[in-house]
C-alpha cells in the first residue's frame, strides 16, 4: 500500500491568476509574506504526525488505498472557493486556522476518490444520484466526501474541535445540503463509507431521514 507524502508550497502563478480572475490587486511580495506567516502559525494546527494520520484515515474510512506517492498542495491568498481538488489548491484562511484543516481533509478525500475514478467512485456517484433524484449532483457527489471529512476530522482532531467549526464551514448551499443529508445517514452506518452508501436504497434513506426529522442536525437550515 502506498503511503503518500504531501508537498506544501505557495504558488505565485496560481495566486496571480486567481487574483486577476477575481479582479483583485496582486502583489507578489505581500503574497509570499502572507504565506510565510500562515505557514508558521499553521504548523501548530497541522503537525507531520497529524498529516500521516489524516492520510491513513481518509483511506481507511473509505476502504480504499492511495495509489500515488506524492500529493502537491498549493496555497493561495485569492480563490473563489475554500479549496479545489485538482490541482489541489487551498485558500489561506487566517482568521480561524482549523478551517484550513477541514478544507485539507475535504480536498484530500476528493484526491483519493479521483484515484478510484471512473470505476468505484463513478458508480457510487451514479448510485447516489438515483437515490436522490431531486438533489443537485453537486450535493449527491459531496455526501461521501463530507461524511469522510467529518469522520476523519473527529478521529484525528476531536469531536469538540469539529463542533467549533460548524458556524464557518459548508456555507455554500449544495455543500451544506450534502452535510445535512450525510449527518442523518451516519447513525446507521456500518463498515466503510463507500460500502455503506452502496448498501442504501431510496426506501432505506427515506426511513433514515424520517427518523431524523425531529432530531437535532447542525447542518439543517432553519426557516
Amino acid at each position: 500500500m502506498v503511503s503518500p507524502t504531501i508537498v506544501h508550497s505557495f504558488s505565485v502563478t496560481y495566486d496571480m491568476a486567481y487574483a486577476e480572475a477575481l479582479k483583485i490587486p496582486w502583489d507578489q511580495e505581500k503574497g509570499k509574506k502572507a504565506y510565510a506567516t500562515f505557514q508558521r502559525r499553521f504548523k501548530r494546527y497541522w503537525k507531520k504526525s497529524d498529516e500521516k494520520r489524516v492520510l491513513k484515515w481518509v483511506a481507511r474510512v473509505n476502504g480504499l488505498k492511495w495509489k500515488k506517492e506524492s500529493i502537491p498542495i498549493y496555497y493561495v491568498n485569492h480563490l473563489t472557493y475554500g479549496g479545489i481538488s485538482d490541482p489541489l489548491t487551498i485558500l489561506i484562511h487566517t482568521k480561524y486556522m482549523p478551517v484550513n484543516r477541514e478544507t485539507l481533509i475535504h480536498e484530500l478525500t476528493h484526491r483519493l476518490y479521483s484515484q478510484h475514478f471512473p470505476n468505484k467512485i463513478k458508480k457510487l456517484n451514479r448510485h447516489l444520484e438515483k437515490i436522490y433524484p431531486n438533489e443537485d449532483w453537486g450535493t449527491t457527489h459531496h455526501i461521501p466526501v463530507n461524511m469522510t471529512t467529518l469522520l476523519v476530522y473527529q478521529k484525528v482532531f476531536g469531536k469538540r474541535d469539529y463542533e467549533h467549526l460548524l458556524p464557518v464551514v459548508a456555507t455554500r448551499k449544495r455543500i451544506r445540503r450534502a452535510n445535512e443529508i450525510m449527518y442523518e445517514l451516519l447513525p446507521a452506518m456500518k463498515g466503510n463509507v463507500v460500502r455503506y452508501l452502496f448498501s442504501l436504497n431510496r426506501k432505506k434513506v427515506n426511513e433514515l431521514h424520517q427518523q431524523a426529522r425531529n432530531k437535532p442536525n447542525p447542518f439543517r437550515e432553519t426557516k
